[in-house]
């Protein structure tokens, strides 16, 4: 899927020196971003290294962007990521984008491109400390030619104000559950439980064992749940909120028909979900659940 916006921008001609683009996680945003960086640095058609990139964040082996290498006292500028020399990604290193990486774009972006322009991609630029997004700010303000900044974040009101206000936003709304199941090459059952969502369907088809657990869960005597509440509390605390969440949008699809008991059960759904990061009494709240249920 191509955003509307973005096939009128092209087709313009006229690109922003930089775009925020922004929505809900696995909306399309960073694949979008990707594209985009495609198109404005491989004209004459597909971009390979760009989409070498694109894919190796999603598998989470992109490293995080290096300013510099110190070699016998001398430093040597490192630009390149992947095999095109006008892109630069930059991802958080550990949780934030910090100071040093935007000093090493500013570095980039300050070279001639080799190809007539250059694309710098900031994934999660939510992450960006004070610092790092003051340095930005300078840089955005005064941006270099032939340069293109494509920013992503969860919302706008993500970022400082002063970021949001030198970029032209662009709004991720998701993806259609067909668009899902195609992209994330899943059945429809998961694209509608990944709510408009690629990289949370690649997760649940990864992760399809929870979903067959919540199934096990609901349709349960209450003699099995003891054994059940232990398989539960062995699982990783990733997993146990995923397996909140799937079973929270499956009761939501019963209480849409009509089941009081569902939407009853949303309610604990959702405290138990609260409880989790304070370790709470994790077979107890299941039983409870089975019991408004019952």
């Amino acid at each position: 899927m191509e955003h509307p916006f973005l096939k009128k921008l092209l087709s313009s001609g006229r690109v922003p020196h930089a775009l925020l683009f922004y929505g809900r996680e696995g909306s399309g945003k960073t694949y979008a971003a990707f594209k985009l960086a495609g198109r404005l640095l491989c004209k004459d058609g597909p971009c390979r290294p760009v989409e070498e990139l694109r894919e190796a964040l999603e598998k989470g082996e992109l490293e995080p962007f290096t300013v510099y290498e110190e070699k016998e006292g001398r430093k040597s500028f490192l630009y390149l990521m992947g095999e095109h020399p006008d892109l630069a990604v930059v991802v958080p290193s550990g949780s934030y984008v910090k100071i040093d990486q935007i000093r090493g774009i500013k570095e980039f972006v300050s070279r001639r491109p080799v190809t007539g322009r250059k694309v710098v991609i900031i994934d999660d630029a939510h992450a960006m400390t004070r610092q790092a997004a003051n340095a930005l700010l300078k840089t955005l303000e005064e941006p270099p030619p032939d340069t293109h900044f494509i920013l992503t974040a969860p919302s706008k009101s993500a970022l400082l104000p002063t970021i949001v206000s030198r970029t032209f936003p662009v709004e991720f709304k998701g993806f259609t559950d067909e668009e899902v199941a195609r992209l994330a090459g899943v059945e429809p059952e998961l694209a509608k439980l990944a709510r408009g969502s690629v990289k949370r369907a690649k997760l649940l088809k990864e992760k399809r064992t929870l979903l067959e657990a919540v199934k096990t869960f609901l349709n349960a005597p209450k003699a099995r749940l003891y054994t059940l509440a232990q398989e539960f509390e062995k699982l990783e605390t990733e997993d146990k909120r995923l397996f909140l969440e799937l079973l929270e949008a499956l009761l939501e699809e019963q209480a849409k028909k009509g089941s009081e008991k569902a939407a009853r059960a949303l309610e604990t759904v959702s405290l138990f979900k609260e409880g989790l990061a304070r370790g709470v009494n994790a077979p107890l709240w299941l039983f409870k659940l089975k019991e408004v249920l019952s």
